[in-house]
């Protein structure tokens, strides 16, 4: 039987099946506790309005765990490079990516109307705050 201690932090199962429990559909349970850690960005859009559109995108985290945060805010078309300085994560989308990458971003806490908005300058959008969960990579010192 598994176990685990309430408290504040997140814990998964991970669920193996059993050798002789095939037909039965029996299955053996290990706990395994994961530690995230939430990494908070802030980001603002810059419009490009040469040729066609584009639109390019800065993440700019409190530490220097910004590589942490990319398998979060990845969608497919959209690349990342990060910084020297390892806390600015940097994109270039066009016009559909932009669409898919506001709803990642939405999920993360930023208001997508804010992401591309021209309400205060026609060149910026309105900056946006995200929080991103990673799993914190100390604990992969203890396994």
């Amino acid at each position: 039987m598994p176990y685990a201690q309430p408290s504040g932090r997140a814990f998964f199962m991970y669920l193996q099946p059993s050798e002789n429990a095939k037909s039965f559909g029996v299955i053996q349970g290990t706990a395994y506790r994961k530690e995230f850690m939430k990494l908070k960005a802030t980001g603002q859009l810059r419009h490009h309005f040469f040729g066609d559109y584009s639109a390019g995108i800065c993440l700019a985290f409190e530490t220097a765990d910004a590589a942490l945060a990319l398998p979060k805010v990845t969608v497919k078309g959209v690349e990342w490079c990060q910084s020297e300085n390892k806390r600015v994560l940097v994109t270039c989308v066009d016009s559909q990516h932009l669409e898919v990458l506001k709803v990642r971003l939405a999920e993360m806490g930023a208001n997508p109307s804010a992401i591309d908005s021209m309400d205060h300058s026609i060149d910026f959008g309105d900056p946006f705050n995200i929080e991103v969960d990673v799993e914190d990579p100390r604990q992969l010192a203890l396994v």
